[in-house]
């Protein structure tokens, strides 16, 4: 089983519980419509990595993501992750309806940095990401 590091130790989710079509600003950018409800898909095990690996066959999209560490029903961590896309097959799976687990769920497509232990307000959580500089992605919990 793949790991993420918690407060220094491993720890092997069995899964990955994400929300979807949930920043704005990547809604604009698909044209998509704010979704009434939670989209919720989850990831294996297998998807998690701690390294970036492209793919010479399909485009990858990324998304920085907020991420929590939930154990017996409590929030016990946070970290940075990033959600990899194979943007062209969701593209094609969802024209079709069909689920985007093709898309999202495939080994290595959810990177994490290591978690750390919080009892914060989620409110206050940000997040900013940049590539060679530049900032690409900015948002938060409110």
């Amino acid at each position: 089983m793949n790991s993420i590091i918690f407060d220094g130790k491993d720890v092997y989710p069995s899964k990955i519980v994400c929300i979807g079509i949930n920043y704005v600003g990547h809604i604009e950018e698909l044209n998509n419509e704010v979704p009434k409800q939670p989209v919720i898909f989850i990831k294996p095990n297998s998807s998690i990595s701690n390294n970036i690996y492209s793919s010479k066959y399909d485009v990858i999209h990324y998304e920085g993501e907020i991420s929590f560490l939930i154990s017996s029903n409590k929030l016990k961590g946070v970290g940075f992750g990033l959600d990899l896309t194979k943007r062209e097959v969701q593209s094609n799976l969802r024209s079709k309806g069909l689920p985007w687990e093709r898309a999202k769920s495939f080994d290595r497509s959810a990177v994490f940095s290591e978690f750390v232990t919080f009892g914060g307000n989620i409110n206050d959580l940000k997040l900013e990401l940049y590539i060679n500089g530049s900032l690409v992605q900015k948002g938060g919990c409110d």
